[in-house]
């Protein structure tokens, strides 16, 4: 049976969340450093392996990028670093639909969708600068599929719920060792699928959410 093994730090003030984020970005660097450094060693291994290493790169230079950017205006954002803060999400779907739909019922349950992504790099390092305390993905992702997101996820954000939306319910189990910790098939509306993940971030329960 599958526990729950990201969820957030209840009631987080924004001093706990500002170390979260420096802490999770230079975890972030050191890593990035490591897979640098091994994957420019692959680049003169065979055909195949060149090109795996180098879609690995790009995506860690796309991540980068993002992470920067966010980092910027999260730097903007700390002059209430004593206060309390909102619970914070940040979805990253390709479908800008779904994305405003997922939006729209999230903040109807009480939560700041602080950025929405199309992409899986660019939402790795956007997650890793905000730290949020909701991730809210799809597997079919592009630069870095939902699973390999959530995976690097789990390490650079202990303190975030992560959800997952799938396409086959094959790869729920997948997504669950990965480190998620809700899971919803595409037949869950998205104002159920919203409202679920906001009542279950606030339960705090031992159990993953599942609706197939």
């Amino acid at each position: 049976m599958h526990t729950s093994p990201g969820l957030p730090r209840a009631g987080r003030t924004r001093l706990e969340l500002l170390q979260d984020q420096l802490e999770g970005m230079r975890a972030w660097h050191a890593e990035l450093r490591v897979q640098l450094a091994q994957d420019t060693d692959t680049l003169a291994a065979t055909r195949e392996a060149r090109m795996d290493a180098r879609r690995r790169l790009d995506a860690l230079k796309r991540a980068q990028q993002a992470l920067l950017k966010r980092a910027d205006d999260t730097v903007r954002m700390t002059q209430d670093v004593l206060t309390g803060r909102s619970t914070e999400a940040l979805l990253v779907h390709r479908n800008p639909w779904m994305r405003d739909k997922l939006e729209a019922g999230l903040r109807e349950s009480g939560l700041a969708v602080v950025v929405q992504c199309d992409d899986g790099a660019d939402g790795l390092g956007t997650a890793i600068a905000q730290q949020p305390d909701l991730l809210l993905v799809e597997d079919r992702l592009p630069s870095l599929t939902g699973l390999e997101l959530v995976r690097s996820a789990r390490v650079f954000l202990p303190h975030t719920t992560i959800a997952a939306q799938v396409e086959d319910e094959r790869s729920v189990a997948d997504l669950l060792d990965a480190g998620a910790s809700a899971v919803f098939t595409r037949r869950v509306p998205p104002a159920v699928l919203a409202e679920q993940v906001a009542a279950y971030l606030g339960s705090r329960p031992e159990q993953p959410l599942l609706l197939l």
